[in-house]
């Protein structure tokens, strides 16, 4: 028996899964960030390290046939100089984008809207060449992303709480969040939060506005309309810029997306106000599962409508669920 481990690496968290060469899952594991732009090279490795002991822990496996998905030079590194375990191929062809389109069923040739812990859009025409747009990461702006989402959200509490600003539901979620009494505590834990760089814990606080949103409060309504806003117009000016056909649909993917349905209606009502006719998809599946659907991928193996029955059985706790 052959197995294989899948990665979907971010901002946020490194997401993985243990399988076998018939798909069968194992085991999962979450830990920390995979991302230099959000954590320090020591956590990092820390996190990493983590990731594919406790993936293994238990298994008695000690020979990976193949790693698939997303992840860095830097968890590469790791995995390679594990003494322990054996890994015969570390496979990150396509990134992102393509374990995105993989979780959600889709075509290669599609326009990929990601918005996760940072944003980027991806577009791969019929022969095969990327074009992206946006993806500048969290010193430049992110537009989008959750942590644009976050560092938002906590200007708009920190104006309530200098009384500079009207009141927001989101400042209650953001101390819920984090165990603060207040916005003063909360900007102190958001420095000083454990297992997490600054940046980390500042764009872990995307979902306070979903939570505020739900509960009724139009700052936060406001600010989710805004990020599926920039989100819509870094999609369509792709779009325009390079022509794409009608034809080729838009998919979803990123945890951000998931913060709450006014976010994507928002976005899905702005597309098509533009382009009635384009399909937005979103995905049936979290990415890290599209990692797992890249071992076929690669190794040419069509999927029947058998195994696709199969997958969403087997993988049933992995399914993508926006807020409502």
């Amino acid at each position: 028996m052959k197995y294989y481990i899948a990665f979907d690496g971010g901002g946020s968290k490194i997401e993985g899964i243990l399988f076998d060469e018939n798909l069968k899952f194992i085991n999962k594991v979450r830990t920390g960030s995979m991302n230099v732009s959000f954590s320090s090279k020591e956590l990092l490795y820390k996190n990493a390290n983590e990731a594919i002991d406790k993936l293994l822990e238990g298994t008695g496996i000690t020979e990976i046939e193949c790693v698939y998905g997303v992840f860095s030079w830097l968890m590469r590194d790791v995995m390679l100089e594990k003494e322990n375990i054996k890994f015969n191929k570390l496979d990150d062809r396509g990134g992102e984008g393509l374990v995105g389109l993989l979780a959600a069923f889709a075509s290669e040739n599609s326009v990929i809207s990601l918005s996760g812990t940072g944003s980027v859009i991806f577009y791969v025409d019929k022969d095969g060449n990327g074009y992206e747009a946006g993806g500048y990461g969290s010193v430049i702006h992110d537009e989008g992303s959750g942590y644009h989402m976050a560092r938002m959200a906590v200007a708009e509490a920190v104006k309530y709480y200098e009384c500079r600003g009207p009141h927001t539901l989101i400042v209650d979620e953001i101390c819920e969040y984090l165990g603060a009494d207040d916005m003063g505590s909360a900007i102190g834990k958001i420095y000083d939060f454990e297992g997490k760089s600054p940046t980390a814990a500042l764009a872990s606080c995307a979902p306070c506005v979903g939570r505020a949103a739900r509960r009724g409060d139009e700052i936060a309504k406001e600010l989710l309309r805004r990020s599926a806003t920039v989100m819509a117009e870094q999609t369509l000016g792709l779009i325009h810029r390079r022509n794409v056909p009608m034809d080729v649909p838009i998919v979803l993917e990123g945890g951000h997306w998931k913060n709450d349905r006014l976010m994507v209606d928002t976005f899905i009502d702005l597309i098509h106000a533009d382009q009635p006719q384009r399909e937005v998809i979103i995905p049936y599946f979290e990415p890290v599962v599209g990692a797992v659907l890249a071992m076929p991928h690669f190794t040419g193996r069509k999927l029947t409508d058998e195994d696709i029955a199969f997958l969403k059985e087997e993988y049933k706790d992995f399914r993508y669920k926006i807020n409502e």
